[in-house]
């Protein structure tokens, strides 16, 4: 119902593209836009809504959160319980590295991994155990200060674990970052937090537990999900909060190929908005929204 004004609203507005979803069971399904017309469904229920796409959108989907892709999209890796995977293009296992997680790759192609609180460049192959193919990028010994001279209120933050990194460019990285709590024994806490070489860039997000991070094509963006506070968080490359919640019941998010356009899986429908207006809902004055009538468990965008 009221598909045509809708495919002709997306189609003044300029968006575009192929909208990757899950539905309530799971199914992966593909929408394309402005046509509104499913492109894959893959007919099956599955037992995990959480997937990732490959950059070139045609021939790997592999699901479950936490993937990270080499820019040119031939290898992926993965971090399971106290190990990163690492997989080809047609999904073949590469190899395995103990003891390491939060994969990721710089622009430049160059791979980075995490050993408990310590960013590390990374050359395979290793023999297990030996720390000749790291080369410190962040170590524990910077996060600590940093992160404690900060003005946020759990001052007292220690023993931090980076759980998943995303290069924003080839000197710039985000992070979350699990933390203990002095002043609250046993209490852990996520930061998300933005370094330029081993500088803080701005005050880092906090969080009781924070989900995946997401980011725009374009590297300018970001977003995560929050369980208290409870909602999706935006922000900008320089660490700069956008919005936090702008839609009371959204846990996913999703750029446009071009940055133009955000979309936002609810409870029930989808939304885009125009991503240069996602300011404007901490105002009186919200952003025009486009409503999809589209239930998402997961989503993202090519």
């Amino acid at each position: 119902e009221g598909r045509a004004e809708l495919e002709t609203r997306l189609r003044a507005a300029g968006v575009a593209g192929t909208l990757f979803i899950t539905d309530e069971g799971c199914r992966l399904r593909a929408l394309s836009l402005p046509g509104l017309n499913w492109l894959l469904d893959s007919g099956a229920e599955g037992d995990e809504c959480e997937f990732t796409v490959a950059p070139d959108s045609r021939h790997v989907v592999r699901f479950g959160g936490g993937v990270a892709w080499s820019p040119n999209g031939r290898t992926s890796a993965s971090c399971r319980k106290n190990s990163v995977v690492v997989h080809g293009r047609t999904g073949q296992q590469l190899y395995e590295v103990v003891g390491y997680c939060a994969p990721a790759w710089k622009p430049d192609g160059t791979f980075t991994l995490a050993r408990g609180g310590t960013l590390v460049v990374f050359r395979p192959p290793c023999e297990e155990g030996q720390r000749v193919c790291e080369h410190v990028v962040l170590s524990k010994g910077d996060l600590n200060p940093t992160l404690r001279s900060v003005s946020t209120p759990f001052r007292t933050l220690y023993a931090p674990v980076i759980r998943q990194a995303i290069w924003l460019s080839d000197s710039r990285v985000a992070l979350v970052i699990n933390t203990r709590v002095r002043a609250q024994p046993g209490s852990r806490f996520d930061l998300v937090a933005i370094f330029e070489g081993r500088r803080l860039v701005a005050e880092p997000l906090v969080n009781a537990r924070f989900d995946e991070l997401a980011v725009s094509a374009s590297k300018s963006y970001l977003a995560v999900h929050g369980t208290t506070a409870r909602g999706l968080f935006f922000i900008d490359a320089d660490g700069r909060l956008l919005a936090r919640n702008p839609f009371p019941s959204g846990h996913h998010a999703a750029w446009s190929p071009d940055d133009r356009w955000t979309a936002v899986a609810t409870g029930g429908n989808t939304y885009l908005f125009r991503t240069a207006e996602v300011e404007f809902f901490n105002s009186d004055a919200r952003p025009t929204v486009i409503p999809i009538p589209v239930h998402a468990e997961d989503l993202e965008w090519r």
